[in-house]
């Protein structure tokens, strides 16, 4: 799964970085093949991980766009790199 950190304020959604692949999941997250979705996530630290697990954990808050791309596209996004 492709992610990418956005940061909302006020209805402007400001994208943070650029996409990159996320291996380790969110919990309580099921990726729907075919939808692109805009999900709120907590990233809590991993203490005592080996070199090659990942640096933090990743959990859902709650979804907040869903939408099936053929139909509708997601709000457009006011690129930053920080």
């Amino acid at each position: 799964m492709r992610a990418r950190q956005v940061r909302w304020d006020r209805n402007t959604k400001t994208c943070l970085g650029s996409w990159h692949l996320l291996t380790n999941g969110i919990e309580g997250y099921t990726h729907n093949p075919g939808r692109h979705e805009i999900i709120a996530v907590q990233a809590f630290p991993l203490a005592e991980r080996p070199r090659d697990a990942p640096e933090y954990a990743y959990v859902m808050q709650w979804l907040r766009v869903s939408v099936i791309p053929s139909l509708k596209q997601l709000p457009d996004c006011v690129e930053r790199d920080y």
